[in-house]
């Protein structure tokens, strides 16, 4: 990236800054085909479909309708509108997002002694939204593991031509943000080579924000955000409310100094420059599969837990029977009435079906070693876990590329040489260490090692944390027993007190000595 000392946001300061024409504003303009995604865009969103609609939840997969809960042949509409709102969705791919996401964060993203003061503050709140560094952090990287690729646009309050300088922004209190975006908002980008690098020339992201209307009211306004090396246009869709005729026109635009768009990206999954596809989409599609199951066998389940009542000599064209609790049935001579049961093997084959989906989502999710599912070799456990952390440290130093470029861009903004680096954690490698937490423990309690050394060990497992002092636990231990013994001490004598007859008889016999109590 290229570096200024001076980094002016506004059009006035830009000018003053650079030996260039005043940027000309185009606002006004008009371009239908600025909202026009690009044919790989519409191929990762048809790709990131499911992944996204299941982060939805059971609204968003009911709203999906036949498109993931097929309808029967013969199922009635009425019959089917039924079966879909009484479906629930077992969520197991929101889960294992949450779940692969926390591994990165079992210890806050660290700043390294070489980032400023100032862009360390900036890190307290690094959103717009008021969120720190690692908070934002983890939402970049839960949406990075659905579409297999999100970014961070470094953006900078628009001062207009009222902050020539930056002592000016400065005291207006602009400074720079991190803004998270995801893959299904960036529409279309344009790239080339720089230096043998492939750099980005354009990009248009969409935004969809809620604008005041009235006095009290509010609507939502769509736009398009469109970024190149320098400059920046907001388009905004608007309504002709006589002609009804839709048009995008640009509400906004101005400079930066940058020679770059600060729109960064982190992969989980590439596919191609700025392109990815969801990690987990096996994942995805076994969720499908058992909403599908859960579904049926919640219907299936409304029929088998009542029996079928079966009448025999009654009149059908006459007045109906009524039937509950507290009432009499009268047949008429002749007649009779009985129930017919289902015998629940479709239940029972419908529960092990979705209990087989659940084992195959568990292992598609990126699950090591799956509980209760026979035993696992340590060296069979250490090598699963070293190819699957192996990607994770991938994953980990992509995020500290995309925070650290992000950093710098702030740098630039404040006019700063150098953003720093960051550190995120390796915290992937505890179960590569042969031997599991109970293992360790059962050695200690059967002697073959001491307490100490378990300690030692659980903690290289992360089971214990880095600051547990094991002098110090030790110390509260023997505390603890001593308390312990004292506590048993003083019950013992005060059942010897309200019990004397209970006691020893220490008489000594005849020629005798005392007998030992």
């Amino acid at each position: 990236m290229a570096k200024s000392s001076v980094v002016p946001i506004n059009p006035s300061a830009f000018k003053q800054s650079q030996a260039v024409p005043l940027f000309a504003s185009i606002v006004g303009a008009i371009n239908n085909d600025v909202a026009k995604p690009t044919p790989t865009f519409e191929a990762g969103a048809k790709r990131r479909h499911l992944p996204r609609t299941l982060m939805g939840g059971t609204e968003a997969m009911r709203d999906a309708r036949e498109k993931y809960l097929p309808c029967h042949p013969v199922e009635s509409r009425e019959a089917y509108e039924a079966r879909v709102a009484n479906a629930f969705l077992y969520n197991a791919f929101e889960m294992t997002v949450g779940a692969q996401a926390s591994k990165f964060f079992g210890e806050p993203v660290v700043l390294k002694d070489d980032v400023p003061p100032a862009i360390g503050e900036l890190c307290e709140t690094i959103d717009s939204e008021g969120r720190a560094l690692t908070p934002f952090c983890i939402d970049l990287v839960k949406e990075a593991f659905v579409d297999g690729i999100s970014f961070v646009l470094v953006d900078f309050p628009n001062m207009g031509t009222g902050a020539a300088t930056m002592m000016d922004q400065k005291r207006a209190g602009a400074r720079p943000y991190f803004v998270m975006v995801r893959a299904d908002d960036v529409i279309g980008w344009r790239s080339k080579s720089i230096a043998g690098k492939e750099a980005l020339t354009q990009v248009r992201i969409r935004e969809n924000i809620m604008v005041p209307d009235g006095d009290y009211g509010e609507k939502a306004s769509q736009r398009i955000r469109e970024l190149v090396p320098g400059g920046w246009k907001v388009w905004e869709k608007q309504t002709d409310t006589l002609k009804g005729h839709v048009k995008w026109v640009v509400i906004e635009d101005g400079v930066t100094s940058l020679d770059y768009i600060p729109l960064f990206p982190l992969y989980v999954n590439s596919v191609s420059f700025f392109d990815g596809a969801p990690p987990l989409r096996s994942l995805a599609e076994m969720n499908q599969e058992h909403w599908i199951s859960l579904s049926e066998q919640k219907r299936a389940l409304s029929f088998a837990r009542f029996d079928m009542l079966v009448i025999t000599g009654v009149d059908a064209t006459g007045p109906g029977l009524e039937l509950g609790p507290n009432k009499v049935m009268v047949l008429p001579p002749g007649g009779s009435a009985s129930t017919v049961t289902q015998s629940g093997a479709g239940i029972a084959a419908g529960r092990q079906d979705l209990l087989d989906i659940e084992a195959r989502m568990q292992t598609a999710g990126l699950e090591l070693r799956v509980e209760n599912a026979g035993q696992t070799t340590a060296t069979a456990a250490a090598i699963d876990s070293e190819e699957s952390n192996a990607g994770l440290r991938a994953v980990a130093k992509n995020l500290e590329d995309c925070i650290e470029n992000a950093l710098q861009t702030c740098a630039e903004y404040l006019g700063m040489p150098d953003g720093g680096s960051v550190e995120i954690a390796d915290t992937f490698g505890g179960n590569e260490i042969p031997g599991t937490p109970m293992e360790v423990t059962a050695l200690a309690t059967s002697g073959i090692i001491s307490k100490q050394t378990a300690r030692e060990e659980l903690k290289r497992r992360n089971v214990l944390s880095e600051d547990f002092d094991l002098e110090a636990e030790q110390t509260l231990l023997d505390d603890e027993v001593a308390a312990n013994f004292s506590m048993a001490m003083e019950q013992q004598t005060a059942f010897a007190a309200a019990n004397p007859q209970q006691q020893p008889d220490n008489t000594p016999p005849p020629g005798g000595t005392p007998a030992a109590p």
